[in-house]
């Protein structure tokens, strides 16, 4: 057990207790039903941090979450996330986009609100602007009961919450999450959209999926999709076929009494052999399959600030290309390399060429986040940079329509 400690990090649990530890949280031990979680105080109101999964039918996709109730008085309620592939596709949901008057932002983010004024004053918090651009991935809103968690509130008290895909277990960003959510309540009694000083009551209800009305569940299938990007996640117990239906991609549980707990990627030709591809870590991974089924490209989530593509070949299934490695060192600026680094697969354009995604945010401050996309080609070895018509422009995930021209920066 130690020797796995030392090569694949401390576990969830471990983290979030020193988490309490180094914050004064509380944790507090879930049951069979209910997964453990931490909460903090923060004035009166509470700060909880958990998962929770979410079943297609087909996979499960897991999420980390925080949340906090608070007596809304004027209803005011936003939401704010990264843009994105589906940034488009999902204002038909409700509010309009805004522009809140700080470039960056407006720029990098969608933020959509009940009242533009109140946005403007939310966002005139320097810090509160701080904390969200240091987070990589966000979605962060304010819920009525009838929001996405189906809890039953008073009828002045809604939920601040935020959730992304995956288990966060990066000390210093759940930190920043806290913090991040004390500052917007704090900023929410400053401009008189929330009470300061009022303890909350309301009815423990469980969180089920089932009590999500039909437009909560667009809106979260359309964040899990964007988290994911266009691959398939996988869980123990499910497996994807190839588009030629020659082979089936499985994610086997270890078994009982096994050393490695981490799960096994199979690559199993139907009515033919099987190969292990790799162990994966708890929060799974994303595959997708090449048009022409003769490649996969799996986005594996080894570590809480960073992610890899590799690259399998079904001609030759043991042998495997690291992207992260073969990514040219001096295609971006060194310190975003090192800092908080995702490699993402975001879908193959040939059977030769996939196209990537490289975000996250640097360690070294200040702490700015970063987004490139780039096409790796498989014959050549090399990258082209995709980049945006206009300079200094964050990536817009629209697609093949979107790209103005390519920048060769590989080999």
């Amino acid at each position: 057990m130690n020797t796995l400690r030392k090569l694949f990090g401390p576990s969830r649990a471990e983290i979030w207790r020193q988490l309490c530890t180094e914050t004064g949280a509380d944790y507090v031990k879930g049951g069979f039903w209910k997964g453990d979680k931490v909460q903090v105080k923060h004035d009166e109101w509470t700060i909880t941090l958990d998962t929770y999964a979410v079943s297609t039918g087909k996979t499960t996709v897991v999420f980390t979450r925080l949340r906090a109730p608070y007596v809304n008085p004027d209803h005011f309620r936003f939401t704010i996330y990264r843009r994105g592939l589906f940034s488009d596709i999902a204002k038909w949901l409700g509010m309009q986009d805004v522009e809140v008057g700080h470039e960056d932002f407006d720029r990098d983010f969608i933020i959509k609100g009940t009242e533009e004024g109140k946005l403007r004053a939310l966002f005139d918090n320097a810090r509160f602007r701080e904390l969200i651009a240091a987070q990589p991935q966000i979605h962060l809103a304010v819920k009525d009961d009838e929001g996405c968690w189906g809890d039953d509130f008073p009828a002045d008290t809604d939920e601040l919450c935020f959730h992304v895909c995956g288990i966060i277990k990066d000390l210093e960003r759940l930190k920043l999450l806290f913090e991040l959510f004390a500052e917007t309540l704090d900023q929410l009694c400053r401009i008189g959209s929330a009470y300061e000083g009022t303890r909350l009551s309301r009815r423990a209800s469980a969180r089920r999926f089932g009590n999500m009305n039909i437009l909560s569940f667009i809106a979260l299938f359309l964040a899990t999709i964007t988290a994911v990007g266009a691959g398939y996640q996988f869980s123990p117990a499910f497996s994807s076929k190839s588009p030629d239906g020659k082979w089936e991609l499985i994610c086997k549980a270890p078994a009982n009494g096994e050393a490695d707990a981490r799960q096994v990627l199979l690559l199993k030709r139907i009515q033919g052999s099987v190969f292990a591809l790799r162990r994966i870590e708890g929060n799974g991974c994303f595959a997708l399959w090449s048009p022409d089924s003769s490649r996969i490209a799996v986005t594996d989530r080894w570590a809480s600030d960073r992610s890899d593509v590799l690259i399998y070949s079904v001609a030759r299934p043991r042998s495997e290309s690291s992207l992260a490695k073969l990514f040219p060192r001096a295609a971006i600026p060194r310190e975003e390399l090192s800092g908080h680094c995702y490699f993402e697969a975001v879908k193959w354009l040939t059977g030769r060429r996939l196209q990537i995604r490289i975000s996250g945010h640097r360690d070294e401050y200040p702490a700015n986040n970063f987004e490139y996309e780039f096409i790796f080609d498989i014959a050549s070895g090399g990258f082209k940079k995709v980049t945006d018509r206009k300079p200094n422009r964050g990536v817009e995930r629209t697609g093949a329509s979107g790209l103005a021209h390519l920048e060769f920066v590989g080999r």
